[in-house]
């Protein structure tokens, strides 16, 4: 009974599996047109720095957010995504787990209470950093914009 099963294969999953890619092919097409579309100062960045609060609950989490050059960095994104955990430590309706405990200007770094980490780092060097990011373990890996 279990060769017919895996020949014919679990409906269910087969199921689950087509659907997943019917929807990833609209999730990208959607997502591309949104980015697309998007212009300067339209807020694609600010967006980016809020997707780390989708697993701010896991203190394991590591999240790296990636832009092209240190002035791009320091220009907007870091200044954008310190001011959003800022607000959200000064916010007494959300849980303390989820408040940074430290924001380190230097190292561009914020980590919460619960230990989940959030780096912003430049890339003009694609190489070293593919190299710098070698062996560690991020949940997310964050690129404002993409480098040409």
């Amino acid at each position: 009974m279990t060769s017919k099963r895996r020949a014919m294969g679990n409906p269910i999953e087969d199921m689950v599996c087509a659907v997943w890619k019917h929807t990833e092919v609209y999730r990208k097409r959607v997502f591309r047109n949104i980015f697309n579309r998007l212009q300067a100062g339209s807020g694609k960045s600010h967006i980016l720095n809020h997707l780390p609060l989708l697993m701010a609950d896991d203190g394991k989490s590591n999240v790296i957010f990636y832009r092209r050059t240190n002035p791009q960095l320091e220009g907007g994104l870091w200044p954008n995504g310190r001011s959003i955990w800022n607000s959200i430590e000064n916010n007494p309706d959300l849980p303390d787990s989820i408040k940074p405990r430290t924001i380190r200007d230097q190292k561009k770094e914020i980590i919460l209470n619960n230990g989940m980490k959030i780096k912003y780092q430049q890339a003009e060097n694609v190489q070293k950093s593919k190299d710098d990011a070698q062996g560690q373990e991020f949940t997310a890996v964050l690129v404002d914009l993409t480098f040409y």
